[in-house]
């Protein structure tokens, strides 16, 4: 990853999992000195208005975090 790159994490708020994951997550970012945003999205229109907001980013990375099930 370049110095001062932004990963976004794209997760749904109403999945049980992602608190625990999200704290994974800035612990290991942490340890690497990566920056990460978080952007919640439940549905598909959430979905698509998060693109735009990566773009702006100029995001190098994106990570799912998948609902369990």
């Amino acid at each position: 990853m370049p110095a001062g790159a932004d990963v976004v994490i794209l997760v749904n708020p109403k999945s049980p999992i992602n608190d625990s994951a999200l704290k994974d997550l800035q612990v290991a970012a942490s340890a690497v000195g990566q920056q990460f945003t978080v952007l919640h999205a439940s549905n598909n229109q959430e979905i698509y208005a998060a693109f735009p907001a990566m773009a702006q980013k100029r995001t190098p990375a994106l990570a799912l975090a998948p609902d369990p099930g």
